[in-house]
C-alpha cells in the first residue's frame, strides 16, 4: 500500500506526539488504530480478534507499554517462554509479524527487524508404501 495517505484513520502524522516528553506511542492506542484499519480494509472480525489476543499476550508477557519497546529480543523472549508446539509458535510469530508490519506501515517503527526471525518446523517423512 501507498504510505502517502493523509486522511481518515490512515492519517498517523499527528499520532506521533502522544507523549510530548518522550514522543513514544502507547501500544493500546497503536493497536486500536491498527485494528480499526484492518476492519475498514475488510479483515474478518475473527481474524482481528485472534491478532488482538496473540499480540496483547505478547505485550503483557514482556511488559510492553510503548511501540518503541518492541525489539527482536522481546520477540525471542516471548517465543522462548511459550509452552506450545513448534507449529503453534510459528503461527504466533506469523501473527506478531503481521501486526508489526501494520505498525511499520503507520511509521511507528523505524525498520523491519522482525523479518530476520525464522522458526523451522520438522516435517514428518512418511515411509515408502
Amino acid at each position: 500500500m501507498d504510505k502517502s495517505r493523509k486522511h481518515g484513520v490512515f492519517s498517523m502524522r499527528e499520532a506521533r506526539h502522544i507523549n510530548p516528553k518522550v514522543k513514544w506511542i502507547l501500544i493500546d492506542y497503536a493497536l486500536e488504530i491498527v485494528f480499526k484499519q484492518m476492519n475498514i480494509a475488510g479483515n474478518r472480525p475473527r481474524t482481528i480478534d485472534s491478532y488482538n489476543y496473540i499480540f496483547r499476550g505478547f505485550c503483557n508477557t514482556n511488559n510492553i507499554y510503548y511501540v518503541e519497546e518492541i525489539t527482536i529480543d522481546t520477540i525471542y523472549s516471548y517465543l522462548e517462554g511459550l509452552d506450545v508446539s513448534q507449529q503453534t509458535k510459528k503461527i504466533r510469530l506469523k501473527t506478531i509479524k503481521a501486526v508489526l508490519g501494520k505498525l511499520y506501515f503507520n511509521d511507528w517503527l523505524k525498520d523491519k527487524f522482525w523479518l530476520k526471525i525464522q522458526i523451522k518446523v520438522d516435517t514428518e517423512i512418511k515411509a515408502v508404501a
